[in-house]
């Protein structure tokens, strides 16, 4: 604004006023003015000290901050609407929502208009990229120590207020974790197909909360179900095949997990990483992986799972001695007391149940050659499968154990016996197979044809049907058993 200065009035430039100017601009300042049309002009520090100005602010509202701008005495006269909104990118509607509508969450959008102002970052309530953790006021100088201390009280106090006012939604958290454990319980006994989308817009929706500011414990709760959203995105691209996919889904749920600092979802992070690995060409990585897990693992189901991977990892890379070791650390460990972290109580492909135990136990006994220890805890986990609540009938683990216990009759020379274990398997529906079951059924062929049954005519048609199975998404013709 103008002031009077030796008995004259002066533009905010300094410049005295001529007596027949009755504005409180300048000549050159009213031209400057006047030139607006392409971006905000260059303001003293001064200009922030505005009240309204600073309340704005204050009260985390880039609205009314900008509205505040527009208002400014320092300008002479309020900016039009229209001349701002297109410095913004936006229509003068659109600027007056802003202004008066609730505050913008966006960090993008939030930044983008810092910048654009030019607001000083210690006026800010969030971080510009390539700032310090921590903005300072201008401190006192010398040896003011009051000054110091009022400067780092009013600093506390403006966090504390800051921190006092994010948004927090208990049942919205809630919620999210309630969809997200649905989707674990409907993954082991659904088609994968009915679930993919519903797991797609879980994690969205979680997504888009973290773009927002909120409090620390409820950002630690998201960081951990968007973790979990991706762990179960993992499995997923798993087991439709795509293993670039699942490993990238993996590395973001150990993300999360680690932002979060959250040793449960590390943990089983871990393990499906050793899991996929078993299941590549890159197995030998994968008792590594599940070792590691180990010293994050926070309840007794998440250890006998890891130690379940170690010794079928072990087992399927000929490491004989590591196998059996890790089988008797899952043993003891199922005669220790049941307990729960926050990943297993989602339940469902976050569990590790007694009978995955024993479909586990008897995969790992198959491929160290003991096939009658492996037909015994396999046709343990299919009747537990088979008879359990439908919501926890795992359709794909089912299934590869009855091809363990196919493996251990083929074995044990028994084609008939063979035959009719592996019926349920190849009238498995398409939409029920998951990948790993081709792997299976390779296996199963490869230890068919090193047999002398497969020269058999029952050992011939079991070995067409399996070739079938792995073609076709029919179901094929099944050789009688004779």
């Amino acid at each position: 604004m103008a002031s009077i200065a030796e008995g004259g009035r002066t533009c905010r430039c300094g410049t005295r006023l001529a007596r027949d100017n009755t504005g409180s601009l300048c000549g050159a300042c009213r031209s400057t003015s006047r030139d607006l049309t392409s971006c905000p002009p260059a303001v003293p520090a001064s200009f922030w000290d505005e009240p309204t100005l600073r309340n704005a602010l204050a009260a985390w509202h880039i609205g009314r901050a900008i509205a505040a701008y527009r208002l400014h005495p320092w300008h002479g006269e309020p900016l039009p609407q229209h001349v701002v909104a297109a410095w913004m990118g936006t229509s003068q509607a659109r600027l007056s929502r802003i202004e008066n509508g609730p505050p913008i969450q966006d960090l993008g959008k939030l930044i983008e208009l810092a910048r654009l102002f030019d607001i000083p970052a210690g006026l800010l309530w969030f971080r510009l990229p390539g700032q310090s953790d921590v903005v300072q006021e201008v401190a006192p100088t010398g040896d003011d120590l009051q000054g110091l201390a009022d400067l780092a009280a009013r600093q506390s106090l403006g966090f504390a207020a800051r921190a006092r006012d994010l948004p927090h939604d208990d049942a919205g958290t809630d919620y999210l974790r309630w969809e997200l454990s649905r989707l674990a319980v409907g993954y082991v006994h659904a088609p994968l197909s009915s679930l993919l989308r519903g797991l797609v817009g879980a994690r969205d929706n979680i997504f888009q909360l973290l773009e927002t500011q909120r409090r620390p414990d409820e950002m630690r709760d998201l960081y951990f179900l968007a973790g979990t959203s991706c762990l179960l995105l993992a499995h997923a691209s798993q087991n439709i095949g795509h293993h670039g996919a699942a490993l990238s889904q993996l590395r973001s749920a150990w993300t999360c997990a680690d932002v979060a600092g959250h040793d449960a979802l590390k943990a089983w992070s871990r393990g499906t990483a050793a899991l996929f690995h078993e299941w590549s060409t890159a197995r030998g990585s994968a008792i590594g992986l599940a070792t590691a897990g180990q010293r994050f693992a926070s309840s007794r189901e998440s250890r006998i799972r890891l130690a379940a991977i170690e010794a079928r990892a072990a087992a399927r890379v000929g490491q004989r001695d590591q196998a059996r070791k890790s089988i008797a650390t899952l043993q003891a460990l199922r005669e220790t007391d049941a307990d729960a972290d926050d990943v297993t109580e989602l339940g469902g492909i976050l569990s590790f149940p007694e009978a995955k135990q024993q479909y586990y136990l008897g995969s790992t006994y198959g491929l160290l050659g003991d096939h009658h220890l492996a037909e015994q805890y396999a046709l343990s986990a299919a009747a537990s499968y088979e008879t359990g609540p439908e919501a926890e009938r795992s359709y794909g683990d089912e299934a590869l154990a009855r091809m363990d216990v196919v493996n251990a009759r083929i074995a044990a020379g028994d084609v008939d016996g063979a035959v009719s274990a592996s019926a349920p398997v190849l009238a498995l529906p398409a939409d029920r197979r998951i990948e790993q079951l081709d792997v299976a059924t390779s296996r199963t062929q490869r230890l068919l044809a090193s047999r002398p049954m497969s020269r058999s005519s029952t050992g011939r048609e079991l070995g067409a049907a399996l070739t079938e199975f792995q073609l076709s998404g029919l179901r094929p013709q099944l050789p009688s058993v004779r």
